[in-house]
This record gives C-alpha cells, sequence and structure tokens, in this order.
C-alpha cells in the first residue's frame, strides 16, 4: 500500500478557495474514480444518526451523484473532466436580527464615536447561530473520513497533495483537524519559504465573512514556510490556534509529512484553516506547472 507521505500518488481529492469575488466558499472536486468505488451512505449509518440528533440536522445525502451531506452542505456543480465538483459555501455565524442593539441603543456607536462592538455599526442585534456551521463541518468530516485513505489509484494526471480528517463535536477542540502533506508539496513548499500571503487572504477573508466583519487587518492569520524543508506554520484568531507538523514528523529530504491543529474549538476556525489549506493548494498546483482552473485529465 502507498503512503502519502512517501510515495506519489495520483489525485482523488482537491480543495480550492473561491474568495470574495463570488459568495465564499471551499470548493472541493472528487475524482470520478474515487466515486466509482465508494457506496452510497445510508442515512441510518449510526455515525449519521448520531450527527443528525447532535447538532439538530433534518436531512443528509450519502450519493456524490447530487448534492451531497447534511443539509445540502456540498453543492453539486458542472462536471470538470474526471472530477465531480461541489461548492461548499461559508455558513454565515453572526447573523444579524431586526431589534435594535442594546448596547448602543441603535446608534450603531459606543462613547468614543467609533462602531458599537456588538453590532459592528449596523445598531442592530446580532445573534451567533452555529446550526448551518455544524451541518457543513460534520459533511466534511465524513467525506474526510471516507477519502484520508484509499486503495487505489486514480486515473489522475495530477498528485494527491494533501489529506484533511476533521472531527466535529461541541466544546473545546471540538473543530479539530489533521492531515498529510505529500512528497510533492512538500517539495514545492521547500522551495518557497518565507510568507505564504494566499494563505492568509482566504482565512481573513473566511473569517470576516462568517464572522459579518468588514476586515480584521490580517494581524491575526499568519501562514510561513519557516525551514529548507518545507515545514509550515498556520494561525488564526483564537488560543494559539492554528496548524503545525505534528510531533511525530521528521524532517526528511524528499518525504512529505503529517500536520495537525492546535486549540481549534469551533467549526469556524475550522473552517477558517480549511480556507487556507484550499488557497494552499491553489498557489501549489499553480506554480508546480498545473492551473487548478483548467485541469485536464
Amino acid at each position: 500500500m502507498k503512503i502519502l507521505t512517501r510515495d506519489y500518488m495520483p489525485c482523488w481529492y482537491e480543495l480550492s478557495w473561491q474568495g470574495k469575488a463570488k459568495p465564499s466558499a471551499i470548493i472541493l472536486r472528487v475524482h470520478k474514480d474515487f466515486i466509482a468505488k465508494q457506496e452510497i451512505i445510508p442515512e441510518t449509518a449510526p455515525i449519521i444518526e448520531y450527527f443528525k440528533k447532535e447538532f439538530e440536522l433534518k436531512t443528509f445525502c450519502g450519493d456524490f451523484k447530487g448534492n451531497f451531506g447534511f443539509e445540502s452542505a456540498f453543492k453539486k456543480q458542472d462536471d470538470c473532466n474526471n472530477f465531480s465538483v461541489f461548492c461548499i459555501e461559508l455558513p454565515l455565524v453572526k447573523k444579524q436580527e431586526t431589534k435594535i442593539c442594546s448596547l448602543c441603543s441603535g446608534s450603531g456607536k459606543d462613547f468614543t464615536g467609533d462602531n458599537c462592538f456588538s453590532c459592528g455599526g449596523s445598531g442592530k442585534e446580532n445573534v451567533i447561530d452555529w446550526h448551518d456551521a455544524f451541518a457543513v463541518s460534520v459533511s466534511l468530516t465524513v467525506f474526510f473520513q471516507i477519502s484520508y485513505y484509499i486503495e487505489i489509484e486514480t486515473s489522475a494526471k495530477t498528485p494527491q497533495l494533501l489529506t484533511v480528517e476533521t472531527i466535529t463535536e461541541r466544546g473545546m477542540h471540538g473543530g479539530s483537524l489533521h492531515g498529510i502533506y505529500s512528497v510533492p508539496l512538500v517539495k514545492w513548499l521547500s522551495a518557497i519559504r518565507g510568507n505564504v500571503a494566499e494563505m492568509v487572504t482566504a482565512m481573513t477573508e473566511a473569517y470576516d465573512y462568517m464572522f459579518g466583519l468588514d476586515s480584521l487587518g490580517g494581524y491575526d492569520f499568519r501562514a510561513s514556510v519557516d525551514y529548507d524543508n518545507g515545514w509550515l506554520n498556520v494561525t488564526c484568531p483564537g488560543n494559539a490556534c492554528g496548524l503545525n507538523p505534528s510531533s511525530n514528523s521528521t524532517m526528511r529530504d524528499g518525504r512529505g509529512y503529517e500536520f495537525s491543529c492546535h486549540n481549534t474549538d469551533s467549526p469556524m476556525q475550522q473552517l477558517t484553516l480549511l480556507a487556507g489549506l484550499a488557497a494552499l493548494h491553489d498557489k501549489a498546483l499553480k506554480e508546480i506547472g498545473i492551473d487548478p482552473k483548467t485541469l485536464v485529465h
């Protein structure tokens, strides 16, 4: 069996970032050779029933022929050659109500004249609603569970650059994720070093969109390759929340490595980091010599 940290493996899925120009979304492309080997996930599967009950979700579709996941979180798009394409729109977590903001009494300003911290200047109450965020997160968790390791080789002419596995729970560490950076991705990372601006931009856009912010200015977002062997460290808002090489990873030339998260407590943080990984995937494909928007297999 081939292992992504040491072997070239043809692609079975890809992540891509769709930023402010359109509704903020993660694009998932799944190779048809992988789909052909997958059984339809029934709504009666124990994990599906558990997630529906735990997060008060109504529907689930486990067939890649149409929308996939809970509450149709993965919207089916037109196929791209040998890939089925899904648009995963980011959820609005902070939503505006019609009631007047109790902190600023509807003025939209605080005592200094700046925008009210609570309502952001709208003068209306905001409410935090996690339902849609959990629907997206658990849909990703189900997909990543069935796609983390595979026993087939697809016919894709592009390599699998990374894999991700997530969990979805309520409470601390409930948005955790980990994964593998492949041999070709780490080789490319080793050559670029320094800051990865595209990841910072994507994470900032994702977080701002989900939390209804104009901008956080990028101060709490970082992504940098710190060593010649391609070790990537990523930070997003939270208590030292981010992605780093796993403690069991070793620096070896010509190898990939595992990564893991720290203090990823919510689906919003999880999706922010995934947006960064999607942007990293786009940048790597393009600079390795493959434009992700014109893939031909």
